[in-house]
């Protein structure tokens, strides 16, 4: 049986394999094709070993980029 899965333009997909960085990826755009299958472009994260949040998807051009970036910390 084949699975269809949908995407949206906006979707934040994240995913992590046991004991490894955190990995995602946001849809910018989805081309669809006349055979039905789809094609998503995609801005990939750089990888991040700790848990991702709303505040850790950012532009590096964002003034504020550095320290909303950081990992946890002590004083977290």
């Amino acid at each position: 049986m084949e699975v269809k899965r949908s995407f949206s333009v906006g979707n934040v997909l994240v995913s992590r394999r046991e004991d490894s960085d955190w990995r995602v990826v946001k849809v910018l755009a989805v081309d669809s094709w006349p055979d039905e299958s789809d094609t998503l472009q995609c801005l990939v994260f750089r990888p991040i070993s700790y848990t991702p949040t709303v505040e850790s998807f950012c532009s590096p051009d964002d003034p504020g980029y550095l320290t909303r970036t950081r990992g946890p910390t002590l004083d977290d």
